[in-house]
Formats: structure tokens, C-alpha cells, sequence
């Protein structure tokens, strides 16, 4: 079998020292647009990250999403998706898609100590994706929810709206030297 990847059972918890930004780490799909969404929400309002979760107590998570004023609700267990041998010794059980941050971009160890919100909103979003509410492809995949748009999942992530914002330099005159 070709195949690279198996599901194992997380270890952690939820949240560990609270809700921070740096609690994200991007895994081997283009979500970062979600990741980026939901460490800017951790960061300015680490409220709506710990609302978004409610602990099942047997072992699932169900996550919150807001679509177009409707309310989702997806439930997601703590089994992720993870290298196996195949894929090279150093990454075997480790995960492929996101998971803690804080460690310089390390793939954590799925079976260890982690911190799982990050993963958890990464999961249910991709499974969020199978309702084709979201503006992706419709399958439940995490392929399926690779790239998009920050402003998009921002809005799913806190229920309102997001827009642009415009970045600019001042700094006439100012000059780097080397």
C-alpha cells in the first residue's frame, strides 16, 4: 500500500494557558488561511475561540461555526490524521495537518501531551465543508478546504462580519541601511 497516513487517538487537552495565537501550527495542506483566521480571533478575542467549543465528556468536541446568520454545529473526536513509517521514520504518529504551535513549526507527536483546539476547528471546519455552506468543493476533506480566503473564515470563526483591512508604511524618508 502507498499509503502514507493512519488516524490516531490525540492526547492533550483543549486548551492549555488559555487561548493564544501561538497555539496554531499550519500542517501539510493549504489551510492557512483558517489557522491565520483563527489565530487572529485567539489573539483579539480568545472568548470566541473558548465558546466555539463544548466538551461532549466522551471524547468528542462539538465545534461552532456561523454561515450566512446560521449557526453549525459540527462534532469531532480526537482522532487525527498521522504519518505512518512510510512517510519516514521522523514523522512517524506525528501529525500531517495542523497541530500545537509554539515549537518552530515541529510536528507534535499525536499520542503526546497537545494542546487540541487548533486541530479540533481544523478538522470540523474540513467536515463543515461536506455541507457546501462554506464556499469550497463540498467533500469532507482537509484537501477540500485547501485555500481560501481569510476574511471568510473569519467570518465563520466569530459569527460576524470581516472585511479588508489596508496596511501602509509611513515612514517618508526613513532609510534602511546595511
Amino acid at each position: 500500500s502507498n499509503d502514507t497516513g493512519s488516524y490516531t487517538q490525540a492526547g492533550g487537552t483543549l486548551f492549555k494557558n488559555g487561548v493564544s495565537h501561538d497555539d496554531i501550527d499550519q500542517g501539510a495542506v493549504g489551510t492557512c488561511f483558517v489557522l491565520s483566521a483563527l489565530a487572529g480571533t485567539a489573539n483579539d478575542k480568545p472568548s470566541v475561540i473558548n465558546n466555539m467549543f463544548k466538551d461532549n465528556g466522551d471524547g468528542t468536541w462539538t465545534v461552532k461555526f456561523t454561515t450566512n446568520g446560521d449557526t453549525d454545529y459540527v462534532t469531532v473526536d480526537r482522532m487525527m490524521a498521522t504519518f505512518d513509517r512510510a512517510a519516514g521514520a521522523h514523522l512517524d504518529g506525528r501529525y500531517i495537518y495542523a497541530n500545537d504551535g509554539g515549537d518552530n513549526g515541529a510536528r507534535n507527536i499525536v499520542a503526546g501531551d497537545n494542546e487540541l483546539w487548533g486541530a479540533l476547528a481544523e478538522k470540523a471546519y474540513a467536515q463543515l465543508n461536506e455541507s457546501n455552506k462554506i464556499g469550497q468543493d463540498g467533500t469532507n476533506s482537509y484537501g477540500g478546504i485547501s485555500g481560501g480566503w481569510s476574511a471568510t473564515a473569519t467570518t465563520h470563526i466569530t459569527g460576524t462580519g470581516a472585511s479588508w483591512g489596508r496596511a501602509s508604511f509611513s515612514g517618508a524618508g526613513s532609510s534602511v541601511s546595511s
